[in-house]
């Protein structure tokens, strides 16, 4: 598929600087704007970032009421210290450190993998910039594929693109961080599972006609990337790599033991956690759609569930009863619509499990060769634990019934 160049009016004579004024956000204020602009930004456009006190997250009704109040409180207070940094800086009255310079104006900006995104609030778009030691090749490969997400209804669209200045633009999705964020009791997750989330994970089993795939050479595949991983190749983090191949290793070997069988692998987001959630007008609509691709059937069933202890710490033992009761509402919803699928899951639950393990890990050693801007590293040791932990409590869960 050929992509054109679009144009996009930018002086690149012209820098734009952006500033972190928010001491628990990721968001960088762009220093040209307006203080009207900002004002307008943080106190009456939806902030992404932080999450939406529904209804559905609290167990009563005084309870939401009061904690709507907290955090109505707690946002205006937070705005008002971010607006006095900003009139510092701006009026250069006090600097800040860690200022961000751009050739693109937006309100905000946020760092990502590969680059930043800028956030033009009042034209509704969404510009991600590269940086650049990222290939054109890899630029062309991330276009190609939100050309393709944006006929699901609940992805962002894209919007023009150019290739040479290393940018393209997408429809931003104006609203808050869903719930799901939050910390809730199973009952409530699982209420809010059986409603979109649920469906989301179904409509994307049926966006692209599933594939079958043997399990084994499908393992092989996602996990050369270890054979090229930069841990292995820098002292001081051979020892963790060493023990992160000892895991991958381990759960090959299960895999090994019932031979190569055939697995549905189907397409998903890749990242279909709370955290790229967002609530809007329109209802749930997920953004980062960057890596999405065809993955073992239950990747995003598995990344949604595991996303709650890793970040979240909430408990293990509740996390192996919400998985045991989601399983069987994921499984029933695509019984119809792709009965190959759904017997597969039936019949593999374990490997697919299994299989979800080393790919995310492999999916983070991959991100962790290019990203500097998280600790990749802390959050595959996470990711361990919580596998091991949760193995041992289904190991327990077994002995308890024989």
């Amino acid at each position: 598929m050929k992509l054109d160049n679009c144009e996009m009016m930018v002086d690149k004579s012209r820098t734009f600087q952006y500033i972190k004024i928010e001491s628990n956000g990721r968001r960088y204020f762009c220093v040209q704007q307006s203080l009207i602009d900002v004002i307008w930004v943080l106190y009456f456009e939806e902030n992404p970032s932080r999450p939406t006190i529904t209804p559905d997250s609290t167990p009563t009704r005084l309870g939401f009421v009061l904690g709507w109040l907290r955090q109505q409180f707690g946002d205006i207070r937070m705005n008002l210290k971010s607006l006095m940094k900003f009139v510092f800086h701006k009026y250069q009255l006090k600097s800040i450190d860690g200022v961000i310079c751009l050739s693109y104006y937006g309100q905000t900006c946020m760092p990502v993998h590969k680059g930043y995104k800028i956030f033009d609030l009042r034209r509704g778009m969404v510009l991600k910039v590269f940086d650049q030691d990222i290939s054109t090749s890899l630029i062309l490969s991330e276009i190609e594929q939100l050309r393709l997400v944006s006929k699901i209804d609940f992805a962002p669209s894209i919007g023009r693109w150019n290739i040479q200045d290393r940018w393209y633009e997408e429809n931003y999705v104006n609203g808050s961080m869903d719930s799901s964020h939050l910390l809730m009791d199973s009952a409530t997750l699982l209420k809010k599972f059986r409603g979109e989330v649920v469906q989301h994970m179904k409509d994307l089993v049926l966006f692209q006609k599933p594939i079958t795939k043997n399990a084994i050479d499908y393992v092989n595949d996602i996990s050369s990337i270890l054979e090229v991983s930069g841990m292995s190749k820098r002292e001081e983090s051979m020892k963790e790599f060493r023990e992160i191949k000892t895991f991958i290793d381990s759960v090959v070997e299960r895999l090994h033991g019932a031979g190569n069988y055939p697995i549905q692998v189907v397409f998903a987001h890749s990242d279909f956690v709370p955290a790229n959630m967002m609530q809007t007008s329109k209802g749930m609509k997920l953004v980062d759609w960057e890596e999405a691709k065809y993955r073992s059937a239950l990747f995003d069933f598995y990344s949604y569930f595991f996303f709650r202890p890793v970040w979240l710490k909430t408990g293990v033992k509740e996390l192996t009863r919400e998985i045991q009761e989601a399983l069987s509402i994921f499984i029933s919803s695509i019984a119809t619509e792709s009965p190959e699928v759904s017997k597969s899951l039936l019949s593999l639950e374990n490997d697919y499990r299994w299989i979800f393990y080393i790919d995310l890990l492999c999916r983070q050693m991959k991100r962790e060769m290019t990203d500097t801007r998280l600790d990749i590293r802390s959050i595959i040791f996470q990711y361990m634990g919580t596998f091991n932990r949760y193995e041992e409590e289904l190991a327990l869960n077994s002995e308890g019934k024989t």
